[in-house]
Formats: structure tokens, sequence, C-alpha cells
């Protein structure tokens, strides 16, 4: 009776030595759709800077009846379905590039730059298409962490909701957590940049005219379905 004991606990200690780990994080097959839906803000007061703001905004590609006393969005809030498409991301000599155009010449060199290298994916909102310039991707423990980076202004003070910004860069942070639905994400405007990391841009100084936007209900989406 002992050694059926011991050999069952022998058995029972190789099968947890020769288990199967835990499973990582799934990773985006590319190229990758995600959707998620964008809440527009715009606080009287920066908490990132804690300086105040007059400004209001504009989702890209909403179009609605405007007047002189009338903001372009009804704040607090205003949301609208962002749809992001992701072919690949940024190599390592575009990265060398884009790291050649920080160095030397600020924001500008960086956008002129990012005009040249291939277009990496787009954000679609409504009927507004924007490209790609930037995208990196890192793995922690639990969760895969996406950062794209376009030269277009999703959120804008401009009139024209389709104008080309030369003087700022929207970055999108997105998070999927493994074995879970949906992630979580949010989109700055940079006036200025650097590498925070090998291949990964991060906003240095924020555009005086914006808010963070937050991004909710990020979620991984079948090819058909874009």
């Amino acid at each position: 009776m002992r050694l059926h004991v011991t050999a069952g606990i022998l058995i029972l200690a190789l099968h947890g030595l020769f288990a199967a780990p835990a499973a990582p994080p799934e990773e985006l097959s590319l190229p990758a759709h995600l959707r998620a839906e964008m809440t527009i803000v715009n606080a009287d007061v920066d908490p990132r800077t804690g300086a105040t703001r007059t400004a209001v905004g504009d989702m890209l590609g909403v179009t609605k009846p405007k007047t002189p006393t009338t903001p372009w969005v009804q704040f607090p809030t205003e949301s609208a379905t962002v749809s992001i498409t992701i072919r690949r991301f940024t190599l390592e000599d575009e990265q060398e590039a884009l790291r050649a155009a920080i160095a030397s010449g600020g924001l500008a060199a960086v956008i002129k730059a990012m005009k040249k290298l291939p277009t990496l994916g787009e954000v679609h909102i409504n009927a507004g298409s924007v490209p790609i310039r930037a995208a990196a991707t890192w793995m922690t423990e639990n969760t895969q962490r996406i950062r794209l980076v376009v030269s277009s202004r999703l959120v804008t003070t401009n009139p024209d909701p389709f104008a080309q910004s030369g003087r700022a860069l929207d970055i999108l942070d997105l998070s999927l957590p493994h074995g879970q639905r949906y992630g979580t994400g949010s989109l700055v405007t940079a006036t200025k940049v650097e590498f925070e990391k090998p291949g990964l841009i991060a906003p240095v100084v924020f555009a005086i005219d914006s808010a963070t936007q937050p991004l909710s209900h990020v979620e991984r989406q079948p090819a058909a379905s874009r």
C-alpha cells in the first residue's frame, strides 16, 4: 500500500515538473484589425500640466451644424467608433531614420521623415482615414502593448477636420490584456517627442489645445468585419 502511495506522489510530481507553462499573452497576428470607442474630453484644467485651456475640439470626420457660439464638440464628452488596421510594425532602419530626425530637427523634421516612410496601416474614424506612420509593440506578463503614431490630428480645433497639422503628432497607446475581450487605450497630441527606448516614440511636450482622449472597448476584429 505504501509503495502505491509513493508511486502516486512521484507521478504527480513528475506531472507538475513537465506540465506546460501558463500561456503567454496572445500576440496580434498581422494584418491586425481593432475597434474601439473614443471619448472626446476637454477638461478646464489639463491634469498633465495644471495649465488652463479654453480650446474645444472636433473629432475627425464628425460634422454637425455649428454657430459662432457653438463649440465644435458639445462637451463634456462625445464619442465615436475608431477602427484601426495595422499591417506591420516599424523596422529597425525606419526607427533609425526617425531617431535621426528627432535629434536633428525636432518635430517638423520627424513629420517630414514620417511622410517618406511606408504607411503601416490606417486609423479610421467615421468617414475619415489617416495613415499610421510609426508602430511599435511589446509584451508584458499579461498584456500586449501597442503604440501608434500618426502625423495628422484626430482631435482638432481646426474648422477643417481633415486638415493636416505640421506642428503636432497624435500618439495612440493600446493595451490588450490576455484572456479578456476588451482592452483600453488613450490618445495624446504631442508637439515634442523623444525615443523612450529603442523603437518607441514618446511624447515630451503636449499640445496646448489638447487633452488625453480615452479609448475603451478596444477589441480585436476579424479581417472580414473591417
